[in-house]
């Protein structure tokens, strides 16, 4: 969510332009947003400090409409016919979720994790399967000179981590996300940082599409090329031969906002600490089927932080 202050910056900025002394130089504005989701990230803030940085305690909400959907269009777009039910129960809940209305033992503070979205195990590693599958393996290494290669064996320079190299044993599948490493054609979005995922593996390129931005579902393909650190603090010259790519397994629970997902895996070794963190991480995924979380509460609890001076008011 963003700060009012961006907000009253731009209010500031139409009052100069059309000098009119209205809301927005009397233009009508359209916001999107959702207070049970994330507030504004507030440095060294406590509760009150990041609740007066919402939009509700700026002087431009008296003069806001809001309008309010009640449709879960994510889990209706993708659901099947029999999910309805389903579908349905579980939007409902993600609702209490994100308002504080689920409640555990009396408590709003914790919630009941629902048995379908637990895994039996409780272990980290029937999570990430759950989540993804690994199966590809393609590897390369060797130094740049032949004299270098007779002091350096292929074992050692496997081993090495270098920063912004991909590693030498990159395992890949179909279905998983990954980071762009390099600038490779800034024209069709390939840029250092882009983020995809794999729809195909071929023997010399992977088939990959675009998961947002202008771009979002247009498929590109990644060659493996020949990858020279400029300033690796090594004595030699290393040069590897790789896919410019690395896993992106997962993110933040911040960084998750926006996103539908096919499947997600929560991980909270500790409970979440911000308000909406825990409705945000529930809700990205198109079915309760492909959602599954492990907490180490053993009763299968929660805590779920939510600010009711925003959500009531």
């Amino acid at each position: 969510m963003t700060h009012k202050h961006i907000f009253e910056a731009v209010d500031r900025s139409f009052q100069d332009i059309m000098k009119l002394d209205k809301p927005f130089g009397g233009k009508i504005i359209i916001f999107g947003g959702d207070f049970r989701q994330i507030l504004p990230v507030i440095k060294r803030g406590g509760r009150c400090d990041i609740i007066n940085s919402t939009l509700k305690r700026s002087y431009l909400w008296s003069h806001i409409v809001p309008l309010r959907l009640g449709i879960n269009m994510r889990l209706l777009q993708f659901q099947e016919a029999n999910d309805y039910l389903i579908n349905n129960k579980y939007s409902k809940f993600i609702l209490r979720v994100g308002e504080g209305y689920e409640t555990f033992d009396g408590s709003r503070d914790k919630i009941k994790i629902p048995e379908d979205c637990c895994i039996a195990s409780n272990d980290i590693e029937d999570l990430i399967a759950f989540v993804y599958d690994i199966d590809k393996d393609n590897t390369a290494d060797e130094t740049i000179t032949k004299d270098e290669a007779t002091f350096y064996p292929t074992e050692f320079l496997n081993s090495l981590s270098i920063s912004g190299l991909p590693p030498h044993k990159l395992l890949l599948k179909v279905g998983v996300p990954i980071i762009l490493m390099r600038n490779l054609n800034s024209a069709s979005g390939l840029n250092n940082g882009t983020n995809l995922i794999i729809t195909s593996l071929l023997p010399n390129v992977i088939e990959a599409e675009f998961v947002s931005g202008s771009f979002l579902s247009t498929k590109v393909l990644i060659p493996r090329i020949s990858l020279i650190p400029t300033d690796s603090g090594l004595p030699f010259s290393l040069k590897r031969r790789q896919f410019p790519v690395r896993l992106a397994f997962v993110m933040t629970l911040n960084k998750a906002q926006g996103q539908t997902l096919n499947k997600v895996g929560i991980y909270l070794p500790h409970p979440v600490f911000s308000h909406g963190q825990l409705y945000v991480a529930m809700s990205r995924v198109c079915s309760p089927h492909k959602l599954k979380i492990i907490t180490n509460d053993k009763t299968r609890t929660t805590t779920n932080v939510v600010y009711h001076e925003v959500i009531s008011d």
